[in-house]
């Protein structure tokens, strides 16, 4: 029931920010840009901020990666 909440909510949604804990936890473990293509599914003009705690954030829109320290 939580994981469709999250779906319905991501649906809805301009921008999505969750950390590599929180996605491994909900959707399973992928890459980032595994997550990306799952959450364009739902929403496909989403960006998706992906952050990684020591090791930076990510960030996806439209066919562009940012990726930070």
């Amino acid at each position: 029931m939580a994981k469709t909440t999250i779906e319905e909510n991501i649906h809805f949604a301009d921008i999505v920010k969750g950390s590599d804990d929180d996605f491994k936890n909900i959707f399973g473990d992928q890459t980032p840009e595994q997550h990306f293509t799952s959450l364009r599914k739902l929403n496909p003009g989403i960006l998706f901020v992906f952050t990684r705690g020591a090791e930076g954030v990510i960030g996806f829109f439209d066919e562009e990666r940012i990726e930070l320290p």
